[in-house]
């Protein structure tokens, strides 16, 4: 079988006004696209729609004592992404934590009925 390449279809159709694509092109539309739509709805389906905010909020709520190490294993996100959460749960009045904030501490939920959410 022969395969055209976007060099050689030019010159068989010089005056076709109807654009062709190559396999090359139809397939990696085609994973891509399957790729992508697999990603997406896994995740989509494993989170329920939640922001990981709501995700790592949802987490301090089950286990006080969780340290951002397990938030970052649990959730499969970086440190930084965990960070920034963290952060703006704190700014938004949500949490805090008490005592230790290298060893020992523990997250404390101030507002457990809210839910805010990101926009």
């Amino acid at each position: 079988m022969f395969v055209y390449s976007s060099q050689t279809l030019p010159k068989l159709f010089p005056n076709s006004s109807q654009e062709l694509q190559t396999e090359n092109e139809t397939n990696g539309g085609l994973t891509g696209g399957l790729t992508g739509g697999l990603t997406g709805g896994l995740t989509g389906g494993l989170t329920g729609g939640l922001t990981t905010k709501e995700i790592v909020y949802n987490l301090i709520l089950e286990n006080p004592h969780i340290t951002r190490k397990e938030l970052t294993e649990t959730t499969g996100k970086t440190m930084n992404a965990i960070q920034k959460c963290l952060n703006k749960l704190k700014a938004e009045n949500r949490i805090r934590r008490v005592g230790s904030a290298t060893y020992g501490g523990r997250w404390e939920v101030i507002d457990s009925d809210s839910t805010q959410n990101d926009s």
